[in-house]
């Protein structure tokens, strides 16, 4: 009976017959088989393109959780939040999206939990002494210890990242879970502006946040705009005609800084501490000017000071968007 057992497999999860994506799957052939409605319809040629690359993998990813996850709950949402992750309503608004879900409470389990420090073998001096130094060690990474560390790299699946190993080890249902949430992202662009900060090491949580757009009227085909990443318009009068424009990031270093210049407590507390001092309105309002901070730093794109000045309404607008940013990087720190 035991041989039975084992060698029954579990039923695939029917994803695709799921009501949503029924409905991503009509638009597209609505989008695709008529040209009056599919004008209508929020897809270009390209954002079909991606749609249907998304539903792709989406479908992987569904198979991945149906045959080693066992068809967990926690596996197939985070199948759902790829799939959503990467529709051209979304895609890009974060890059990279593994490292805005770094998860600090995996990071602090990896190297301070009771699992991974050392174990006091014996009640005698000897043990009250490991004991003592595993205080001191926890409470080092709450002070001093960087977090992420500059071994730390988001898709890696070891103590330095904030994979859960102990959770994990032995677990395929965990592993399978994980997988999924590691798959990679292609850079969005190829901007300067992408490529000058780092998204590893200590700045394995920092990310980029997509807060607007600016007008590229020098560009006035679609090809050469999508091959750059940026988002082309089609006209709705002139045919074969239409606008890019290309997208605007903000930098969110959540890397761990000390609060006080020259200290080298770069733990949990002090890092949080500076960050709510880097979301202060005025530091807020300087960032969406151009100015940097620590921790936020503004693209530019062509005209900015005119773009900015000429329409007070979005200016105030991105005042209200970066302060809640702001804020929710700060809880992620707090309460993950």
């Amino acid at each position: 009976m035991s041989n039975k057992q084992s060698t029954c497999e579990i039923p695939e999860a029917k994803c695709m017959d799921d009501r949503t994506i029924q409905a991503y799957k009509q638009i597209l052939e609505t989008s695709k088989t008529n040209p009056i409605l599919g004008g209508m319809l929020p897809f270009s040629e390209n954002e079909i393109k991606i749609a249907e690359s998304a539903l792709n993998q989406y479908e992987k990813d569904c198979a991945k959780c149906a045959r080693g996850g066992k068809n967990d709950m926690n596996c197939l949402d985070a199948a759902k939040t790829n799939f959503s992750r990467n529709m051209p309503s979304s895609k890009n608004d974060i890059y990279p999206w593994r490292n805005y879900d770094w998860d600090y409470a995996n990071f602090i389990s990896n190297n301070y939990s009771t699992k991974a420090l050392p174990q006091a073998k014996s009640n005698n001096f000897s043990g009250i002494k490991q004991n003592v130094n595993n205080i001191v060690k926890s409470l080092d990474g709450f002070i001093f210890d960087a977090a992420p560390n500059n071994m730390s790299n988001p898709y890696n699946n070891d103590k330095n990242s904030d994979y859960p190993i102990f959770d994990c080890k032995n677990n395929p249902v965990c592993q399978a879970t994980e997988g999924i949430k590691r798959s990679n992202q292609k850079k969005p662009t190829n901007d300067d502006f992408i490529n000058k900060m780092p998204i590893n090491g200590e700045n394995s949580s920092s990310f980029y946040y997509k807060v607007g757009s600016c007008p590229r009227p020098d560009i006035k085909n679609m090809n050469e705009c999508e091959k750059r990443g940026y988002k082309w318009t089609p006209s709705s009068i002139d045919e074969g005609g239409g606008s890019c424009s290309q997208p605007r990031y903000m930098y969110v270093d959540n890397s761990p800084k000390p609060f006080f210049n020259g200290s080298n407590a770069k733990g949990m507390i002090p890092s949080i501490t500076n960050d709510i001092v880097d979301i202060m309105p005025d530091k807020l309002l300087n960032t969406l000017l151009g100015q940097s901070t620590s921790s936020l730093q503004m693209d530019s794109c062509p005209n900015i000071e005119t773009f900015m000045n000429d329409n007070k309404m979005i200016r105030d607008i991105g005042i209200i968007l970066l302060f809640g940013i702001g804020m929710i990087y700060i809880s992620k720190k707090c309460y993950k």
